[in-house]
C-alpha cells in the first residue's frame, strides 16, 4: 500500500476520535460502555431517540442532537463523523451493511482503498474498506463531494452554546435524569422499601443493565428482483429498475410480502430468544408473476431476511488487528487508542463480569 493510504487512514482515525470526544457519554448500545457507566449512556441514548423534532435527519439534524446530548448509537456517530468530514470538504459517504450497522466512508471513489471510519466501536478507528465489515454495502445515505455546496452544516460553536444554555436551565445530564425519573414514575413497585438516593440509583442501574442484556432487536430486509418472463435478453420495461413499470411491480411485491416479512421477523426474534448466542437469521423466498401487458410479464423474486441479535453489541474495533505499512515506511495500527478510552473499556469489562449479563456476554 502507498504512503497516501496511511495518511488517509490516520485522517480517518482522527475523525473517529474527534467524534468520540464530542459524544463523550459513550455509545448507548455498546456493552462495555453501558457496563462502565452503569447504564447511564443507554439512558442518554433513549432520551435522544425519544426527542421528536421535524428537522432530525441522518445528517445535520441528528448530528446536532447527538452533540447536544453527547451520545448515541451508530447512527448518531456516523452522522457526526460525516458532518466533520463535510466541514473539511472531504469526499465522504455514509453507508450501512447487512449487520444493521452504519459507518462513514472517506474517499469512496477509491474502492477497496477507501477508508472506513467507525467512531461507534469501543475503540474508535479506521481501516481500509477491504478490511472492514462494509465490503458489501446494503444502503447508502449521504454523499458529499468536494466543492459541493453544503447547506445547514453542523456548527459546533452554536451547538455548544445551546448545550450550555440547556445545562444552565436544566442541569447537567438532563436527558439521563429525565429518563431515570420516568422509569421511577412508571415502575414504583420495583423500588419498594428503598429510601436513600444511593439505594434507588443502585437498583435502577441493576434493572437497566438486566433489561439491556436481555433485549433483542430484529431487522427485516427485502430484496426484490424483477425480470421479463418472456424476454431474458435484458430488454423491455424491466431492464431499467427505475422505470415506471419496475416501480409499479416493486410496490405490489412489497405490499404482498409485507405480512410474510412481519411474520419472519417475529420468527427470528423468537428463535434468538431460545438460542444460547441470542442470535438468529431467518430467510424466506417468494416468487410470482405479474402481467403488465400481453408481451410483458414480470417474474418477481423476493428474498426476505430477518436478523435478530441482542440490542447490546460488543464491537471493539472497526476491523481485525492490523498493522498497515506504507511503501514509504509509514505505519498505522488499528489497535492504538488513547489511554482514557482503554480505561473506560477496562472498567466496563470488569463490571460486566459481575453484573446481570447472560453467560454469552461474560
Amino acid at each position: 500500500m502507498s504512503g497516501a493510504d496511511i495518511v488517509r487512514l490516520k485522517l480517518g482515525r482522527a475523525l473517529a476520535l474527534a467524534t468520540r470526544e464530542l459524544l463523550s457519554t459513550g455509545a448507548g448500545n455498546q456493552l462495555l460502555a453501558v457496563a462502565a457507566t452503569a447504564g447511564n449512556c443507554q439512558l442518554n441514548n433513549v432520551g435522544l431517540r425519544n426527542i421528536s423534532l421535524p428537522d432530525i435527519t441522518l445528517t445535520e439534524g441528528l448530528a446536532r442532537m447527538a452533540v447536544i446530548g453527547e451520545g448515541g448509537s451508530c447512527d448518531e456517530h456516523f452522522s457526526v463523523a460525516f458532518e466533520l468530514a463535510r466541514s473539511l470538504d472531504l469526499p465522504a459517504m455514509t453507508v450501512a451493511n447487512a449487520d444493521d450497522h452504519g459507518a462513514l466512508v472517506l474517499y469512496p471513489e477509491l474502492g477497496d482503498h477507501a477508508v472506513v471510519v467507525d467512531a461507534w466501536t469501543t475503540f474508535p478507528g479506521s481501516c481500509l474498506k477491504r478490511d472492514s465489515g462494509f465490503t458489501q454495502v446494503v444502503a447508502q445515505f449521504e454523499h458529499h463531494r468536494p466543492g459541493a455546496p453544503a447547506a445547514d452544516q453542523l456548527n459546533l460553536v452554536t451547538t455548544g452554546t445551546i448545550r450550555a444554555r440547556l445545562e444552565e436551565q436544566l442541569g447537567k445530564a438532563a436527558l439521563q435524569r429525565a429518563q431515570r425519573e420516568d422509569y421511577l414514575a412508571t415502575n414504583p413497585e420495583k423500588f419498594t422499601g428503598l429510601t436513600s438516593p444511593r439505594q434507588i440509583n443502585d437498583r435502577l442501574s441493576d434493572l437497566l443493565l438486566r433489561v439491556s442484556a436481555n433485549n433483542i432487536d430484529s431487522a427485516p430486509r427485502r430484496k426484490i428482483t424483477i425480470t421479463n418472463l418472456l424476454n431474458d435478453r435484458g430488454e423491455g420495461p424491466f431492464a431499467d429498475t427505475g422505470s415506471a413499470a419496475c416501480e409499479k411491480v416493486a410496490r405490489r411485491a412489497t405490499a404482498s410480502t409485507a405480512p410474510m416479512l412481519d411474520a419472519l421477523q417475529e420468527t427470528a426474534h423468537d428463535a434468538a430468544r431460545r438460542s444460547p448466542t441470542r442470535q438468529a437469521i431467518q430467510q424466506r423466498y417468494w416468487t410470482t408473476t405479474m402481467v403488465i401487458d400481453r408481451i410483458n410479464i414480470a417474474k418477481v423474486d423476493v428474498e426476505m431476511t430477518a436478523t435478530a441479535r441482542p440490542v447490546l453489541r460488543d464491537e471493539r474495533l472497526a476491523s481485525r488487528n492490523i498493522l498497515y505499512v506504507g511503501d514509504d515506511g509509514s505505519r498505522m495500527s488499528t489497535t492504538v487508542a488513547p489511554q482514557h478510552l482503554v480505561d473506560v473499556a477496562a472498567r466496563g469489562w470488569h463490571r460486566a463480569r459481575r453484573l446481570n449479563f447472560p453467560d454469552g456476554y461474560r
